[in-house]
């Protein structure tokens, strides 16, 4: 914790601004700089509850548990390290890291930037903590930023180097999960946005999130409702064991899904579903302003509340049938009626048959079958338990007599 004595030694060779240091000891721990620009120069903080010590080679700042609040703007002139240390909240206007300069939030401490953010050329941003940036990030030419494992980062990105990119999230098995919020429009360049397993990026508030070229999700992803992802060239691919929750839309030539995709927004291009696909947020629509192709090893999942509502999928172009058909009843209560038709696609054209059609109604005499037609696929429930229960009955009957007679 901060204390009463606090010695401040500026080594001001070249130093553009020195800092204004502020400490307020009714309003421990803090430690308040009003504004600051550093070159690779020598800066050093000495306090009596550890070091805070800032050179060309490093800053560990502040200490275990301790707060910093930079009411003006922080620039980092060639610096090669500058570290917020475990426990501590950091507050800084806005920050620039320049020239090679390196960024880490370490595990545990918290970083909060009122305005933007400039990762300039080769310069980095790692976040291992939590970073909340509320203006935009900018990523110059070879500029890099990482949410580690377990981390949190929530900001909106403009990628103006195509050769600059975020890496979300560890490759590891078992890692714990990253997680990115994007909350303002966002652009990035060739492959800008690199999505790891154990990690996911959700898409809030409206925002729309631009990808330059072909985005392939080793992780999770989340659409919300009225946000969007847009691939300028390439495809999107769901990787197996990742899902995507589309709530709002996802613009782009083709989609080949692998995983799961679910939720009630648009697809605005092609799907081919080889893992499963589940309309609606139970229930819902899913709509595809494309092609929709499932192979033999795809899965199409819906669900039924009732006669009326149940998931459906809308397809403006063709459809070509292969795979699984699965329905589920979401009401266990519920009881179709015979021979009752559910209309779960719509489509322009249509081709193929499912290879399975199967449900989990818990109903011993319930059958299933598609019934396939040009502009509509529909499953078609069918029950003989109530033929079954008089049949059984009979039986019943006759037996009681014949043992009576015996």
């Amino acid at each position: 914790m901060l204390r009463a004595s606090l010695v401040v030694v500026l080594a001001l060779l070249g130093l553009a601004n020195a800092a204004t240091v502020i400490f307020n000891p009714i309003a421990l721990p803090a430690l308040i700089v009003t504004a600051c620009t550093l070159n690779s120069n020598t800066l050093v903080l000495t306090c009596n509850w550890g070091d805070a010590l800032f050179t060309a080679a490093g800053l560990g700042l502040p200490g275990v548990d301790d707060d910093v609040s930079l009411e003006g703007n922080l620039d980092l002139l060639g610096v090669n390290l500058i570290n917020f240390n475990i426990g501590s909240a950091v507050s800084i206007k806005s920050l620039s890291i320049q020239n090679g300069g390196q960024v880490v939030v370490a595990t545990g401490a918290a970083l909060n930037v009122g305005g933007a953010v400039t990762v300039d050329d080769d310069s980095t941003l790692e976040v291992s903590g939590s970073a909340v940036i509320a203006g935009a990030v900018t990523l110059g030419s070879s500029a890099t930023a990482t949410v580690a494992a377990g981390a949190s980062l929530t900001a909106s990105f403009v990628a103006t180097a195509l050769d600059s990119f975020i890496t979300v999230g560890s490759a590891t098995v078992g890692a714990a999960r990253a997680s990115l919020i994007i909350n303002a429009n966002s652009q990035f360049g060739n492959n800008g946005l690199r999505l790891n397993a154990n990690a996911d990026v959700s898409v809030v508030n409206a925002a729309v999130v631009t990808l330059s070229n072909a985005f392939t999700a080793a992780g999770n992803v989340v659409i919300d409702t009225n946000a969007g992802i847009v691939v300028n060239s390439g495809g999107y691919t769901q990787n197996n064991g990742t899902q995507l929750t589309l709530n709002g839309y996802l613009t782009v030539a083709s989609v080949t899904n692998i995983g799961t995709i679910s939720g009630n927004g648009a697809i605005n291009g092609s799907l081919t579903n080889s893992g499963t696909l589940s309309p609606g947020s139970s229930p819902g629509t899913t709509v595809i302003r494309g092609d929709y192709t499932q192979t033999s090893s795809g899965t199409y999942k819906f669900e039924i509340q009732d006669g009326s509502r149940f998931d459906r999928l809308v397809i403006t172009g063709a459809i070509s049938r292969n795979g699984i058909l699965h329905a589920s009843l979401l009401d266990k209560s519920y009881r179709p009626s015979n021979n009752q038709r559910f209309q779960i696609m719509t489509h322009r054209s249509a081709s193929g048959t499912f290879n399975i059609v199967r449900g989990d109604f818990d109903d011993t005499f319930a059958s299933y079958r598609a019934e396939y037609m040009d502009s509509d696929t529909a499953l078609i429930y069918s029950t003989s338990s109530a033929s079954a229960r008089v049949m059984i009955s009979t039986l019943l009957v006759v037996v009681v007599c014949v043992s009576f007679m015996l």
